[in-house]
């Protein structure tokens, strides 16, 4: 059986010149609206479970700086790096959100995000901490 092959390559012309014309004109202010009530991320990526498996790491969409390469449609590109945004905000008094992590249902990740929360967080103590 044939291996597939998964590198890269270099967008076809009809690609790029529908990339190029796909943009539409969308509110820059988006990118300061999802950054609004930031107050820390975690400093390693990588979120393991109790075993030491690795259950998320938000690190490996890094990849998404700049302009969308002529291989992506650049709306997608664009949603993506809003997505890419991560860590605790604040998204009114009181109520604080841990965003951009994959969902870990391992008792330790969950616990590695309630740690952001509790250390960052100016309510003391803890009232309530609900992960879903």
């Amino acid at each position: 059986m044939n291996t597939p092959d998964y590198s890269s390559k270099s967008a076809s012309e009809h690609t790029r010149a529908f990339n190029s014309s796909a943009a539409t004109p969308l509110d820059p202010e988006d990118f300061t609206r999802a950054q609004r009530g930031f107050i820390a991320a975690l400093e390693d990526t990588k979120i393991t479970d109790a075993q030491g498996r690795q259950a998320s790491d938000i690190g490996r969409y890094d990849f998404l700086q700049g302009d969308a390469p002529d291989t992506v449609h650049p709306n997608l590109w664009r949603h993506a790096k809003l997505n890419v945004n991560h860590g605790l905000f604040e998204v009114t008094e009181g109520v604080w959100q841990v965003r951009g992590y994959d969902i870990p249902t391992s008792r330790s990740s969950r616990a590695t995000l309630a740690g952001l929360l509790l250390t960052h967080s100016p309510l003391r103590p803890l009232l309530e901490l609900a992960m879903s």
